[in-house]
Order: structure tokens, then C-alpha cells, then sequence
């Protein structure tokens, strides 16, 4: 496998500034999923339950910038989250909003490559395009995310891929920040709620790590609580 890398780090993850890489470095979280070189986090301000996070353990701004080796390693490793959480959930779609450089409205703080699997039956790519009709937009193969995401582009980006595998990636300088947490939040009837900085959804985020922690880990769950993971 892999093994993601940044050339121009050269401090300790910890000493890094990135919050993401922080909360590895000092075991913070705990996997949902286990694997060597790939992490899942209950999302926090999930607006639905089943809501998490994907990510590599070592640092890289968006899904964007990594090689090809290291993007199938990421692919590879979200289709078996994405199938463990079908299993309870029904239709997972995926998405990312990719900054273009640290700092921006787009990552909203988190500069970590990170994908976020929903629990989502109708088209996020549809609704994507209708509210953000302004970016570029370019559909990529069918259950291919490593085509959607070669070229890396040079601006800010929302990738989206549906459960039946379609996918688009819009590419703009005005896209705000959690543009597709904002479509969720709208269609679920909650437009309010769509930054999980005000609403953090807890109580989505235990149900989803107790789940998951259920279905992995059976046998070591039984009868034990289980605490929420973090992030965004």
C-alpha cells in the first residue's frame, strides 16, 4: 500500500497546525474502520445519522493532490466504508469540498483531505448543479472518483458522486463554505442547520459511531457504550 506523504512537511504531525493531523498524532480518534493508512470518523454536525468522514493519516491538503497511487489507495479503501455502510444505511453517496490552498472559506478551517459518506438516496449531483450553476462543471466515469479528480485543478472544487455512481466536479473561485452541507441541511427541511460549528448533531454522531462500532466489532461492543469521534 502507499504511504501518503507531503514532501514539504518536515514537523512533527503534531506540531503541525493541522487540526486533523493534531488528533492523529495524539490518538484522539479512533478509527470506525480499521486499516493502516486510512481513517473514519463519525461526522461531527452529521445531519443524518450514518453521516462520516474518510481520510488519510498523513497529511495532504485535498483528494486533489494526491498521486495516482495514493488516490486508489483512498478510492480502494472508501468503497469499503461506503459498502459496510450500505449495508445499514442504504444508498451512500460521497462527497468533498476540495480547497486550493489552506486557509479558505471551502475548507472551512479542517485543510485535510477528507471525504464525507452521506446516507443519501436522490441526486446530490443534480442538486450540486442547480445551486451552483456559476462553477464549471465536468461529469466523470461512472464508479471512477480517481477520473474525477485527474486533472488535479488549480481552483477550489465540489466533487459529488451518487450511490448509483454517478459523478461531477465543479470547479470555481466562489464556492462557499459547506456549499453541499447547505444542500443537505435545504432538502432535509433543516436549512438552518447546515454549520456543524452551531449544530454539532450529537446525538446522529453517537448513534453513527455505535453502529458502526456494532457492525465492526461486534463481540466488543455488546453491553458498552460508545463515546462520539469528532470532526467535521
Amino acid at each position: 500500500m502507499a504511504v501518503l506523504s507531503d514532501p514539504t512537511r518536515s514537523e512533527p504531525l503534531a506540531r503541525s497546525g493541522c487540526e486533523f493531523c493534531d488528533r492523529i498524532a495524539t490518538s484522539q480518534e479512533v478509527s470506525l474502520v480499521a486499516d493502516r493508512d486510512f481513517l473514519t470518523w463519525a461526522s461531527v454536525g452529521a445531519l443524518v445519522e450514518g453521516h462520516v468522514l474518510v481520510l488519510p493519516r498523513a497529511h495532504a491538503l485535498s483528494a486533489a493532490r494526491l498521486d495516482d497511487d495514493d488516490l486508489s489507495e483512498l478510492v480502494r479503501y472508501t468503497d469499503q466504508v461506503s459498502e459496510q455502510l450500505r449495508r445499514h444505511y442504504g444508498p451512500i453517496c460521497v462527497f468533498e469540498h476540495g480547497p486550493n490552498e489552506p486557509g479558505t472559506a471551502v475548507g472551512c478551517s479542517i485543510d485535510h483531505v477528507h471525504l464525507h459518506l452521506v446516507p443519501w438516496s436522490s441526486s446530490l449531483v443534480d442538486l450540486a448543479r442547480a445551486h451552483h450553476p456559476d462553477l464549471l462543471w465536468r461529469d466523470f466515469a461512472r464508479d471512477d472518483l480517481r477520473d474525477g479528480l485527474r486533472p488535479a485543478p488549480d481552483e477550489s472544487y465540489l466533487l459529488v458522486q451518487d450511490a448509483d455512481g454517478r459523478g461531477a466536479i465543479g470547479v470555481g473561485a466562489t464556492i462557499p463554505s459547506q456549499a453541499l452541507r447547505r444542500i443537505i441541511a435545504a432538502e432535509l427541511g433543516r436549512a438552518e442547520e447546515w454549520d456543524w460549528k452551531s449544530y454539532p448533531q450529537a446525538r446522529n454522531q453517537t448513534r453513527t459511531v455505535m453502529t458502526l462500532a456494532q457492525m465492526t466489532h461486534p463481540s466488543e461492543t455488546s453491553g458498552r457504550g460508545a463515546g462520539a469521534n469528532s470532526p467535521r
